[in-house]
């Protein structure tokens, strides 16, 4: 199964583009294309990622999780996928970076 080479393929094609096309506006070979395509090359660069997507005219989301998410959907679920303790941590920063947001709020009413 290959999802992000798939994803890739179907949005391509949806947008009517070949992998020459994709290949001259994102700076990715043709080739390195078509390996992501059939799935021969699974973890390519995030620069890579990055280019395909923009060019495309889709979220990063959508070319590795094959729908479009929103940023708060997207970060949910990477959230979920990481360990327990790292999970706690991340909630615990957010939230003194909100109540910090808050803080400043205030100061600025005053």
């Amino acid at each position: 199964m290959n999802h992000l080479g798939d994803n890739i393929k179907r949005i391509r094609k949806t947008a009517g583009i070949s992998q020459q096309e994709l290949a001259d506006m994102s700076g990715v070979s043709k080739a390195q294309i078509s390996r992501l395509e059939n799935g021969e090359q699974n973890n390519p660069q995030i620069n890579t990622i990055v280019s395909i997507a923009s060019n495309l005219g889709v979220s990063i989301e959508e070319i590795i999780y094959g729908e479009k998410t929103d940023s708060f959907s997207y970060l949910e679920k990477a959230l979920k996928e990481l360990p327990q303790d790292d999970q706690e941590s991340i909630r615990k920063l957010i939230k003194v970076w909100i109540l910090m947001s808050q803080s400043e709020k205030l100061q600025t009413l005053e």
